[in-house]
């Protein structure tokens, strides 16, 4: 594909396109996009069984094939105390002689045994690749043990074999709750005022998302609006119940969030909107008047004057950044909010990894972009050269590095921070970016101990158990019950 390749100059072996071209190559079937490109490289199986977790133990996950596919998952997911907010799923352990001869028996006797030992209010019977394949009769199974079962029994059938990938299985496992709720709820109560539900985003639950859900739970009740139900991990079944009361819906991450949002709004009418990540001034004030726009209200941000103290401290910075370049090593939605504040710093965004998000199925943030005038620079080969090249500037001159880890050893100012774990979003999250940046200008070439010890803090306090919600139901550890379990084992 070498006439892909859009050289600065001749010495320099890289390509830069602006965002708008590159659409039109993968409209055209000529940018190579690949699935190992893509970071949520789970399969089918995985994305729905990742959603159906977010509402355990309410909603218990009984997997019907091999325990593999079940322990696989657990450990990438694997923080300490884990099953306390987020239990295992089930299994029947099929094995070699249940394949041949099938395990309809023991689906029924888990079914049974899931709902005498943990009382969950619903339970979802997925398939994995192997009761998928040999076409387990499923249902039948489940009739068989209807009367035994106090839960209300779902099934969703679903291989990783299907080459659909994550995002299909997730959207797929939305579907079954929405439905399950719209038969559930046939008479919805909307609150006195506007309000909306939030989808945040796929990798959820962790303490940094709580800090920004509160935050933007402020900015919407300085316009009047509030939060109707939060869809994240550790949710309940009664935050499902609530979803048709809400006047709209909106998302953090609208990747993960337009195919429930579109599922939504054909069950029940309520309006979304797209948007990037409410981070920076401007991103945050667009997403406020975007939730405004969808409930009706008039009010806004733009007068207030917490507003305009930002708007001063921003200014004040790009005061000294303003020309300089920023390279945008986070992916999809995140980078492009990421290059939306770097524009705020009076910065030049370049995007280093986007390719893989401008396939039509996840290009619904970048069209958003696209239409509101952000056509960023994207560069789609030779990044290691860029930054070698980097290097040869000036200090003053030299571009900010946005990376959530610090790959980069060089001598670039690097600011390095992780949607999941950092508070980035709404007027606070301004604060913490600007530390941030600040930290990066100060530091630049230096070894950073500090994110060491940042990985360290994140992954051993991955979840705050003190949130605001809905309370964790989970394995208590302390139970002597669950201790004589473990000593067993």
């Amino acid at each position: 594909m070498a006439f892909l390749d859009r050289y600065g100059d001749k010495e320099s072996k890289f390509s830069r396109w602006k965002l708008s071209e590159l659409v039109s190559w993968n409209e055209r079937n000529l940018l190579p996009t690949y699935q190992n490109q893509d970071i949520e490289n789970y399969c089918t199986f995985h994305g729905a069984l990742d959603v159906l977790s977010w509402f355990a133990p309410d909603v218990a996950t009984l997997v019907h094939g091999s325990a593999g596919c079940v322990t696989s998952f657990s450990s990438s997911r694997a923080y300490p105390n884990c099953h306390e907010f987020r239990p295992k799923p089930y299994s029947t352990a099929m094995n070699s002689t249940d394949i041949v001869y099938g395990a309809e028996k023991k689906l029924s006797d888990s079914l049974v045994e899931v709902d005498r030992r943990h009382h969950p209010k619903v339970i979802v019977v997925m398939t994995n690749c192997c009761s998928y394949i040999i076409g387990e009769n499923r249902s039948d199974a489940v009739k068989k043990v209807a009367d035994k079962v106090k839960a209300d029994i779902l099934e969703l059938e679903i291989g990783g074999c299907s080459g659909h990938g994550f995002r299909k299985g997730a959207d797929l496992a939305f579907d079954l709750l929405f439905n399950y709720v719209a038969k559930k709820v046939t008479s919805p109560i909307p609150p006195p005022e506007p309000s909306i539900n939030l989808f945040t985003k796929r990798v959820s639950g962790r303490p940094a998302e709580n800090q920004d859900v509160r935050e933007m739970s402020r900015l919407l009740e300085k316009i009047g609006v509030r939060l109707n139900t939060v869809l994240r991990m550790g949710a309940s079944l009664d935050d499902l119940y609530r979803i048709p009361n809400a006047t709209a819906n909106m998302a953090f991450c609208f990747t993960l969030g337009h195919a429930p949002l579109v599922r939504l709004n054909k069950l029940f009418g309520q309006p979304y909107a797209p948007s990037t990540f409410p981070m920076g001034l401007r991103g945050t004030l667009r997403w406020v008047d975007s939730v405004a726009k969808l409930v009706g209200v008039k009010n806004t941000l733009h007068d207030d004057a917490e507003v305009e103290k930002y708007r001063a401290k921003v200014e004040e910075l790009k005061v000294r950044l303003a020309g300089r370049e920023a390279y945008i090593w986070q992916p999809g939605d995140k980078g492009l909010a990421t290059a939306l504040f770097a524009e705020d710093l009076g910065l030049k965004p370049y995007l280093f990894n986007m390719s893989y998000y401008l396939q039509k199925k996840l290009r619904k943030t970048v069209d958003y972009v696209l239409e509101n005038g952000h056509d960023f620079t994207a560069i789609l080969s030779g990044k290691q050269e860029v930054l070698l090249k980097a290097r040869e500037k000036r200090h003053a001159e030299r571009p900010l590095l946005f990376m959530p880890k610090k790959f980069w050893l060089g001598e670039l100012p690097t600011v390095t921070f992780n949607f999941f774990v950092d508070p980035v979003l709404g007027f606070k999250g301004i604060d913490f970016l600007l530390r941030e940046v600040e930290y990066a200008l100060a530091h630049a070439g230096q070894k950073d101990y500090r994110l060491f010890n940042r990985y360290i803090e994140t992954r051993f306090h991955a979840v705050d158990w003190k949130i605001d919600g809905p309370p964790m139901r989970g394995i208590d550890p302390d139970d002597p019950k669950w201790q004589r379990e473990v000593a067993r084992l």
